[in-house]
């Protein structure tokens, strides 16, 4: 089944992905605030009705 949305996780460190942002009904998100001097890391898990998937890999940004 298709997903409903996603749960992106995040942090500076890729075992303390912290922060979570749910997005609804769309399939990307603009973060905003962030310092490009920083490395940040994400992972996304989709769901629907049918219940959360599993997490991606962790991806790493600089």
């Amino acid at each position: 089944d298709a997903a409903d949305g996603y749960t992106i996780y995040f942090g500076k460190s890729s075992d303390k992905l912290y922060g979570n942002i749910m997005v609804y009904g769309k399939s990307d998100y603009f973060f905003t605030g962030m310092d490009r001097e920083d490395t940040y890391y994400f992972q996304i898990e989709a769901f629907n009705s049918n219940g959360i998937g599993p997490r991606t890999e962790i991806k790493k940004t600089e």
